[in-house]
């Protein structure tokens, strides 16, 4: 290391420290080690691209590559992506990893950020372990020349990037130790410490002053104000099923407040029929199912205000079924206990109040209430199933794919159990109903078969808003993917109850949202709590939800199982390894809903182009300056030996053996008058002409503008690779 400047690379660790404790503290709970890692990573870095120095030249460029590139995964393994990702049989699943992660970054982020699951974490960091990666490779490398400013630049930014989005603690402290490191990495040798004293007491003599009497609060240049937001537009929901990744919005904002004896599941409507691929609404909402008793529904009738924020829904959002609506003059009432509300939509301050029967019976209840079933409810057992061979005991085959209606035998029925796998075993929802049989076998009524059903996919199956689209989404889900979000869950739990023989409908709406500050009976719902859930039918007291999603769920205020808004957990779930197949192709299908993006998600994306401007900007003038620092004939060679790359990649035919003056005299006659003008300056200065001086960075600009005319964008892209901004490259001597 004896070519390396030591106050260089001293500098070089102490920033790349406070550049790491700055990323870390913008997580909850930061697992030290990793950040700590992270840090000796880019030094073994440094160490390695030191000891390369030594190396045959030719071996240089690719040991430089490999250092760099092993520097940026292994920093990144770091943090938290599994390795096993970065293998190239994996990149598909690394790619929804990243999908999943952005996607739970999304919205109104708070600092320090917990976890919000996958590699959502590591993701936010990430820029950490590149940025020190290519910070050392810069300033570092063997025979490097006008980079080291390019590195310290990258520095600079790693560390003012987490700090401007969750400032420090000390920043006047903080900024004088990162100028002191600045001028010990710019003059590493050429100042002394007297003089290193005297200019850091000089520039803190005027930047502190200065730097306290700014506003805290207040910023001096305030880019909220230059129009560059859009108006707020009111959030819309498609609540049919598309189980494709999810397209709901999920920025936080808030939709309604809602005032309410307790915390309920908020249903804007229902899905009562499955069809071939998932489940939809028919019209009409479904068929009447028998009344609640009288002492169900004095029993369990509540009421709830509501004040609708950015929400805009065709449907009235209700706690259940709508038994009377002050503050909404018109609206239809369907079967399913869904309100449509018609041209007088739900929007930005409304203000409504519902009374509503929403059950809340106990286990016991739910028990006694379900060990068999009226005939009336025989539609909420049919399912639609699509088959790729003829249904059982038919002799004509339908086309692949054609649903055909099964009508399964209530529970409690005999033969219900065992009817519908023997009729669709020939389908691709063998397999389904198959499982959905093994889960509720043995069990005494169909609420413990709810919960055997419910817990199953609780325990087996993992939560993610980036599935694949599938053609047949439930069976994928269960047998293939095994990981899904709220759409999956519900519509999985209702199939497998339906073929069961157990009434089932999947509700969607939102889950209770956030008490609203010290208020115990005031919630705020945002997008983050859309939701999707189950109901399931009981004798005597009507829908009941249950919810077999993850409590993990981004849905924040999800029911765990415990309270009002789903059935008390019990149960168990088997495992479906052994069931495992394979189904195949590919759906645009995916949830209907839009929204306008949230500013946070906006302010951000404007502060990273600002930020990557800034940094782009600096090492284009740090390439500048370093090059009218270089003698007069290095600066020539450097100019001289781009001419020729930047003539071919512009098409005109230049050779090294061409001489200057003739290169000159071809330049003139094709019309390429500043090329020649240009050339002509660096013979004179090579030769003895012009006192010695090379052509100015302004005139070599000018060449660039004019071989790059009538070329098109991709001529420009060369030229720019050839010729790149700020100054020439320098050759190594």
């Amino acid at each position: 290391m004896s070519n390396v400047s030591l106050p260089r690379l001293a500098a070089f660790a102490v920033l790349a420290a406070a550049a790491t404790l700055q990323w870390a503290s913008l997580l909850g709970e930061p697992q030290a080690w990793r950040y700590w890692l992270v840090l000796a990573i880019a030094l073994v870095a440094v160490a390695a691209l030191t000891a390369l120095g030594r190396a045959p030249r030719r071996l240089r460029a690719i040991g430089v590559a490999a250092i760099g590139l092993a520097a940026a995964l292994a920093g990144l393994v770091a943090v938290g992506i599994p390795a096993g990702e970065f293998l190239p049989g994996h990149w598909d699943r690394l790619a929804y990893s990243v999908e999943d992660g952005i996607e739970r970054l999304s919205g109104s982020l708070e600092y320090p950020l917990d976890d919000r699951g996958g590699i959502s974490s590591a993701l936010l960091v990430a820029a950490l372990p590149i940025g020190l990666a290519l910070a050392a490779v810069l300033g570092f490398r063997p025979g490097r020349r006008g980079t080291a400013t390019a590195s310290l630049c990258i520095l600079l930014a790693l560390f003012a990037l987490p700090a401007t989005i969750r400032p420090t603690a000390a920043p006047l402290a903080w900024g004088a130790v990162v100028l002191a490191l600045v001028c010990v990495w710019m003059w590493p040798q050429r100042v002394r410490a007297p003089a290193a004293i005297v200019l850091l007491a000089c520039t803190g003599a005027l930047a502190f002053p200065v730097a306290s009497s700014l506003a805290q609060k207040d910023a001096v240049v305030d880019y909220s104000d230059w129009g560059l937001e859009t108006a707020a537009e009111g959030v819309n929901f498609g609540w049919d099923h598309g189980y494709g990744p999810i397209d709901w919005s999920r920025t936080g904002e808030s939709m309604f407040e809602v005032s309410s004896d307790e915390p309920r599941y908020w249903r804007a409507t229902v899905l009562d029929e499955f069809y071939a691929y998932g489940w939809r609404r028919s019209s009409g909402g479904g068929e009447p199912v028998p009344e609640p008793t009288e002492a169900s529904l004095n029993r369990w009738t509540s009421e709830a205000s509501f004040s609708v924020k950015a929400l805009e829904s065709p449907q009235l959002i209700s706690a259940g079924r709508a038994i009377r609506i002050d503050g909404i003059d018109e609206f239809e009432a369907e079967l399913d206990g869904t309100a449509n509300l018609g041209a007088e939509q739900l929007e930005q301050g409304t203000d409504y109040s519902v009374t509503a029967y929403a059950p809340e019976p106990g286990a016991g209840r739910m028990r006694a209430a379900s060990r068999g079933y009226p005939e009336e409810l025989l539609p909420y057992t049919r399912v639609a199933i699509p088959f790729i061979s003829a249904p059982l005991g038919t002799s004509q085959a339908i086309e692949p794919l054609t649903p055909a209606t099964f009508q399964v035998p209530l529970w409690g029925s005999p033969g219900s159990r065992n009817m519908l796998a023997d009729g669709i075993s020939g389908s691709p929802y063998g397999p389904t109903a198959a499982l959905a049989r093994r889960l509720t076998a043995g069990e005494p009524n169909a609420y413990a078969a709810a919960l055997a059903v419910q817990e199953h996919l609780k325990q087996n199956y993992t939560y993610s808003e980036r599935p694949p689209a599938r053609e047949l989404p439930i069976p994928s889900f269960l047998f293939r993917d095994r990981i899904g979000y709220c759409q999956q869950f519900s519509g999985a739990m209702a199939l497998m109850l339906r073929m069961s023989g157990i009434p089932s409908r999947v509700a969607t709406g939102f889950t209770p949202g956030a008490p609203v500050g010290s208020s115990e009976n005031t919630y705020d719902v945002t997008d983050l709590d859309a939701h999707s859930w189950v109901e399931v039918y009981f004798n005597g007291i009507g829908w009941v939800p249950f919810d077999p999603t993850p409590s993990a769920a981004p849905a924040e205020s999800q029911s765990d199982g415990s309270g009002a808004g789903s059935a008390a957990p019990g149960g168990g779930g088997i495992s479906a390894k052994d069931l495992e197949s394979e189904f195949g192709g590919a759906s645009g299908a995916s949830v209907g809903a839009s929204a306008a993006a949230g500013s946070s998600t906006s302010r951000t994306l404007l502060l990273v182009i600002f930020a990557l401007a800034l940094l782009a900007s600096l090492v284009v003038m740090a390439r500048a300056v370093t090059f009218r620092r270089l003698p007069a004939d290095l600066a020539g060679e450097a100019e001289l030996a781009e001419l020729a790359p930047a003539l071919r990649a512009s098409g005109r035919s230049a050779t090294t053996s061409l001489t200057l003056l003739e290169l000159e005299r071809r330049l003139r006659e094709g019309g390429t008058r500043a090329g020649a003008d240009y050339a002509g300056a660096l013979r004179a200065a090579r030769f003895g002409g012009n006192g010695g001086a090379a052509p100015g960075l302004g005139q070599r600009r000018a060449v660039r503008r004019e071989l790059a005319r009538r070329g098109g964008p991709v001529r420009y892209l060369r030229l720019l690779a050839a010729m790149p901004p700020g100054a020439p490259r320098i050759p190594r001597r």
